[in-house]
């Protein structure tokens, strides 16, 4: 009975660590870049956006930064996508960092 147990507690915890795994991946965005009323992409898997004073900076899920001269135009929670809009006509300051 205890070797069951065990394997029944070890098999919760990797159905809780899919479960987490795939709860993370459904948060991430894709991001998009409003270009003259096209739609381009800029980054997949942001897992975060910090505004800064002169644009976003983004964060991709591994670790990956990026920074654009650009505001949020629109976000789709259910599609998971954010649209920006750029400070000089949809012509984003792109910097990799």
């Amino acid at each position: 009975a205890g070797t069951q147990g065990r394997h029944q507690a070890c098999q919760f915890e990797e159905n809780l660590m899919d479960f987490r795994i795939r709860e993370a991946i459904m948060c991430l965005a894709t991001v998009y870049i409003d270009n003259n009323g096209q739609e381009e992409e800029v980054m997949r898997d942001v897992a975060r956006i910090k505004p800064e004073s002169k644009g976003l900076l983004l964060f991709g899920f591994l670790g990956e930064r990026k920074f654009l001269q650009a505001r949020i135009k629109s976000i789709d929670l259910l599609n998971s996508s954010i649209v920006l809009e750029g400070e000089n006509k949809g012509e984003p300051g792109c910097l990799n960092i």
